[in-house]
């Protein structure tokens, strides 16, 4: 009961006010307001957040950092209906609406609007993206294949860099010897019209001890191997990121980063130590030319993202190896080429247009044994793959109306295509207040790994998978003024298709399989307020399938039914500040609910700041059920169980303090 006496609370603090706000322009929003809430990634241009055609939520850093938060990973878990899960591999599983698949290919990550994730594997560069360089997160909850294409089905996740001319410094230390450095410059090139960014960041620990438990070992391991112990979980990173803009309109972004994080690779047992060591490069151009009532923007993207994995007893639970690609992964690429036409006939007709060509290739894998005596093996032949795509849309305004309707048609190759739609309906009720009806569809194309893998008593691919899909409807309401904004949507949506790991029948492992149709529903309260000297966020989200055993839906008993979040910033004078932010998950299968408080104290001048936070101050350990591979009463440590302390110094020049 304390749920709806939660929701029942957040709803009477953040329902819109009788009394109407000051006049303001329709749709306008002043750069000096408290929220800012333009978001870019459910259209083609900026747009408020109430009048954009999707469910959206923005996140800007700088509040959050008030906040206690230090990763993009746990800035994510601030978003209603998403949990991030570091699973039992070690990879950095984002849950969105219950929706989860172990290397995130279901959710698709875009770094300044332009996707970057693994040919091979479909992961994203989570621990790779220097936070300095962040301005703000825009989070589409619900397919985005229209505009974007594969894996755009349970989310879509923008990181938008910053603008703001300055130069900072930032340095942390905190138990468990975690260290962080970065640095990051936003400036103009001479008295031109070049503008450059620049960031770099790394961070690294010393980890924390994880008991695993119910790891039975599979028959052709030592007979004294142990079914539990104690591993080190930690996660370090390093990168660097270079943008060059000229007069808003051509664009050059550059990208590298390396990252590491510990877990239970190969068979997943408790002596299958290992870590993923992930390398990632994205080079990204974009020029836009401007008519009197149309735009044309080209560009094109060159991602190189691979990993290898070190694992202890690989190879017969006996002796140790890597899991890695041929030629240093360089053979991991994507390559993708664009342009998109817009027209706008009047003020309130405009007509968008886009085609996509995008080269996928990986290389060999192969299982490589530490021994040079042992021979390798290979798991996974050379592959490649081409899709071309077309999208449309009309967006049309008429008073208080807007309809939005479009869809996006994609070759896949192998005499396969998929054609999404894409219906959007909003009305205004007035400059502050408006109620969406959204349609959308969004598909996976099947990976490399879950197509082409055969790694022996372990995983099995399978080549006749086919792309699955994801069908969704949300009604959602929308208020927002310069101070207040909440959020409320119902969405249901189905899926057919669902391409999971499940045991295989016939030997040892698992193996990649498509699951018959099934349906959701849930719904979620995003609110937000900013008045001095207070910075408000909270939310909540249901998910109707959550920790529920149903035959057509493998996967939720292994999602929460609940999940919410507060955040807050009271400003004590103006050069301290006092945060806190607390996130909640109901059980899931074995897993038991868990919470987590962190407390931040901000102290600062115009050009320093301090920053002391304390983490999980209640010592709550974080367990989730096995969403690798679905696995019933098994569950993962998925964080420390120990309060922690981090401390931050920064200094800025230029721009504005925060």
């Amino acid at each position: 009961m304390w749920h709806f006496s939660l929701l029942t609370l957040m709803v009477a603090l953040f329902s819109p006010p009788v009394i109407p706000d000051p006049p303001q322009a329709a749709g306008a929003l002043n750069l000096q307001d408290l929220l800012e809430l333009d978001v870019s990634v459910a259209a083609v241009r900026a747009e408020h957040l109430i009048s954009t055609p999707a469910v959206v939520s923005r996140i800007n850093v700088a509040d959050y950092r008030h906040m206690g938060f230090t990763h993009l990973v746990e800035l994510l878990g601030m978003v209603p209906g998403l949990v991030p899960i570091h699973t039992e591999i070690g990879t950095n599983t984002l849950m969105v609406r219950g929706l989860s698949e172990f290397f995130n290919q279901k959710v698709l990550f875009l770094l300044d609007g332009v996707p970057y994730w693994q040919s091979a594997h479909g992961d994203h560069p989570l621990l790779g993206i220097p936070l300095e360089a962040i301005s703000h997160l825009e989070i589409i909850r619900g397919p985005g294949s229209v505009l974007y294409g594969t894996n755009a089905t349970a989310a879509v996740i923008n990181v938008v860099l910053a603008k703001e001319r300055s130069t900072t410094f930032q340095a942390g230390l905190g138990n468990h010897r975690r260290r962080r450095l970065g640095f990051h410059q936003n400036g103009d090139l001479g008295p031109g019209m070049w503008r450059y960014q620049i960031a770099a960041e790394w961070h690294d620990s010393a980890g924390y001890e994880a008991m695993f438990e119910q790891r039975e070992p599979p028959p052709f391991f030592p007979e004294n191997t142990p079914s539990q112990g104690r591993i080190t979980r930690k996660q370090g990173a390093r990168s660097i990121l270079a943008k060059f803009t000229y007069d808003e309109d051509l664009t050059l972004l550059a990208h590298a980063f390396s990252s590491e994080s510990t877990g239970l690779a190969g068979p997943a047992r408790v002596t299958n130590r290992s870590e993923l060591q992930y390398e990632g490069r994205l080079l990204h151009a974009d020029k836009v030319f401007y008519g009197n009532k149309w735009t044309l923007e080209g560009y094109a993207d060159y991602n190189q993202f691979y990993l290898s994995i070190p694992t202890a007893n690989l190879f017969e639970g006996r002796y140790d190896g890597v899991q890695t690609f041929d030629n240093s992964g360089r053979d991991n690429h994507r390559l993708r080429l664009g342009a998109r036409f817009s027209w706008f006939f009047h003020q309130g007709l405009a007509l968008n247009n886009g085609l996509e060509y995008e080269h996928r290739e990986a290389g060999l894998y192969r299982n490589v044994p530490t021994d040079p005596g042992r021979a390798a093996v290979v798991t996974m032949e050379p592959s490649h793959q081409d899709e071309q795509s077309f999208f449309s849309q009309l967006d049309w305004h008429q008073g208080p109306w807007r309809v939005l309707a479009g869809f996006r048609h994609t070759d896949l190759g192998h005499a396969q295509s998929q054609t999404q739609p894409r219906l959007a309906v909003i009305h205004h009720f007035s400059k502050n207040l408006s109620l969406k009806g959204l349609y959308s569809e969004g598909f996976n194309s099947p990976n490399f790994i879950q197509t082409r893998v055969n790694i022996e008593n372990v995983i099995v691919g399978n080549a006749d998978l086919q792309p699955e899909q994801v069908k969704t409807i949300d009604i959602s309401l929308n208020y927002a003024t310069p101070r207040r904004m909440f959020v409320a949507n119902l969405y249901r949506f189905s899926g057919e298709d669902f391409i999971l790991r499940t045991p295989n029948p016939t030997t040892l492992g698992s193996v990649y399989v498509n699951r018959p149709a099934f349906s959701r529903w849930g719904c979620e309260i995003d609110m937000h307020h900013s008045s001095e000297p207070l910075l408000f966020t909270a939310n909540l989200a249901y998910n109707n399938a959550g920790n529920r055993d149903l035959s057509d839906d493998p996967g939720s008993l292994f999602t929460p039914r609940w999940t919410g979040a507060l955040g807050a910033v009271l400003s004590l004078k103006p050069s301290t500040r006092l945060g806190l932010s607390w996130r909640y998950v109901a059980e899931q299968e074995a897993a038991p609910s868990h919470h987590r408080l962190n407390i931040a104290y901000t102290r600062g001048g115009r050009f320093w700041e301090v920053k002391i936070i304390l983490e999980n101050v209640m010592g709550q350990a974080v367990y989730f059920a096995d969403i690798v591979n679905l696995q019933r009463h098994r569950i993962t440590p998925s964080g420390d169980p120990d309060a922690a302390l981090l401390v931050e110094g920064r200094l800025k020049l230029g721009g504005k303090r925060r």
